[in-house]
């Protein structure tokens, strides 16, 4: 191995890894208790939010087991070749045309990407200037607009980032490529301020931002780099003068190598929800399922400390399946059987109404993706009067 590739070999084992108005129709089955077109009188009106893991199009293994310098270039190069193949803008056109119609207030998004390319000097293995290739929230923002909807982001945080690395792309040639993955809140600003308003944006880290994999674990190589992280984003929301706090995270993958870092985001999500005075509507990306049965052990986490699942409480019995479609979200018949994306409910807040989006064949793109590896769940919320 040349001294160059050594030395960016063993600097890149020391890095860490810092760094979800059109028609209300939702397409879900019709046994669910659907979100109904806005008719509700003034005093009466739900809150809609929505849900949704926008899903990245890779899963990093090829980063994460990399046993060399050549590997680990390698890997990014695949990883890179795995997002593009899934068309990330085209998904959140798909994306954005189920927010419009949904019409929701609020919007928590999970896995929004953005993806960063430049040259690479081979001899010194140094990065020249990137510039952005793919950026899943800008162009959800720009569909948006070109369907006349009216949202902003109202709070975001990174979730990890992975800083510029060589990445061999076959016959393609060598290329650097960075990442940047977060968590996002979206807000309406079309509605009345005393019918729906938003305030106090917040986020932070589930995680150390220097969390990296442990050497020596098993499956975990000496020069493996993979990015993972957890964060959460929250603003406080009034609805008819009574007010809330929204949340918005993503719990750790059902990763072997994370078992006890996933009941811990549990345990520390919660503490962050309790510490409000307010109601509070948790929106997770969980990695955790509620259906089929039996339940994952984190699920139960939340019932046992007294946190009650909307889509239950809205739609009770019926599965609401949001994972998993294929990694490559090119599968002809959708392969959705577990209910991993969940809204919590804790305090003076009940669901009246839910429904699964994005799940249905007629929701793929043009060129046959599905909008996102996950389906979006959206849920009719309704504030209870004080005491």
């Amino acid at each position: 191995m040349p001294p160059s590739l050594r030395t960016w070999a063993g600097r890149a084992a020391r890095l860490a890894v810092c760094m979800p108005l059109l028609a209300a129709v939702l397409a879900a089955p019709r046994a669910h208790a659907q979100p109904t077109p806005e008719t509700e009188t003034e005093t009466d009106a739900p809150l809609r939010v929505m849900n949704w893991d926008l899903g990245e199009g890779t899963d990093y293994q090829p980063l994460y087991f990399a046993i060399d310098a050549p590997g680990f270039a390698a890997g990014a190069g695949q990883v890179l070749r795995e997002v593009r193949a899934t068309r990330p803008h085209e998904r959140m056109r798909a994306v954005a045309w189920q927010i419009a119609r949904a019409a929701p207030a609020l919007v928590s998004l999970q896995d929004v990407a953005r993806w960063s390319t430049g040259p690479l000097a081979r001899r010194s293995l140094r990065c020249g200037p990137m510039k952005v290739e793919i950026d899943m929230l800008a162009a959800l923002q720009r569909a948006l607009r070109s369907l006349g909807t009216s949202y902003r982001v109202a709070a975001q945080v990174a979730q990890f980032g992975m800083p510029p690395l060589p990445a061999d792309l076959g016959t393609a040639g060598w290329r650097c490529a960075q990442v940047l993955n977060r968590n996002v809140i979206l807000a309406r600003t079309d509605l009345p301020p005393g019918r729906f308003s938003w305030s106090h944006p917040q986020s932070g880290r589930l995680d150390a931002p220097g969390d990296t994999p442990r050497a020596g674990a098993a499956g975990v190589a000496q020069l493996g780099v993979y990015p993972g992280g957890r964060a959460w984003v929250a603003v406080d929301a009034q609805v008819q003068g009574r007010w809330l706090r929204f949340m918005g995270a993503q719990t750790a993958h059902l990763d072997p190598f994370m078992p006890q870092e996933r009941r811990q985001d549990g345990e520390l999500l919660r503490a962050l929800a309790d510490a409000s005075p307010l109601p509070v509507v948790l929106a997770l990306a969980a990695h955790a399922h509620a259906v089929p049965a039996p339940p994952d052990d984190r699920y139960v986490d939340f019932l046992a400390a007294g946190y009650r699942d909307a889509w239950a409480q809205a739609v009770p019995g019926q599965p609401g399946a949001t994972c998993c479609q294929a990694p490559s979200m090119d599968n002809e018949e959708t392969q959705l059987s577990r209910r991993t994306d969940l809204v919590w409910l804790r305090g003076a807040v009940q669901a009246r109404a839910a429904a699964v989006v994005g799940g249905r064949l007629g929701d793929r793109t043009s060129g046959g993706l599905w909008p996102s590896d996950h389906a979006g769940v959206v849920v009719d919320l309704v504030l209870e009067a004080a005491p």
